[in-house]
């Protein structure tokens, strides 16, 4: 995150109407680029029962603050080494979300995005 984007994030939430909604997106392809300081922030976040629950309420909290509607988790290769994954990221995945929407409710929106490669 840079931190020149908070000034952004009301502007844009404030968008909100009855035809849309104002999601923030977090990952991304290049987050888990050979290289990258967050090349296993994904895998070792959700390793963890207790790291995904201080995800979630970070993510509440955040999103409280500023106002978004919902999330797109961007977390494009899940278990694919060559990106920091470890062979139960798929799983952990599907925990992480299914544990946001327990903890949530519908109150936020959730969507994923990921690139499953065929071996």
């Amino acid at each position: 995150m840079d931190p020149g984007d908070l000034s952004t994030y009301r502007p844009f939430t404030d968008l909100k109407s009855s035809v849309m909604q104002t999601w923030i997106g977090i990952g991304g392809g290049g987050f888990t680029d050979p290289g990258s300081p967050t090349i296993t922030t994904w895998s070792d976040m959700c390793s963890s029962a207790t790291s995904r629950a201080a995800f979630i309420s970070s993510l509440e909290d955040f999103m409280t603050t500023w106002g978004f509607q919902g999330v797109d988790l961007d977390w494009e290769y899940p278990a694919v080494a060559s990106r920091g994954g470890q062979p139960y990221d798929t799983a952990n995945f599907v925990s992480l979300v299914q544990e946001m929407r327990a903890s949530w409710g519908s109150r936020f929106g959730i969507s994923i995005s990921m690139y499953v490669p065929y071996f």
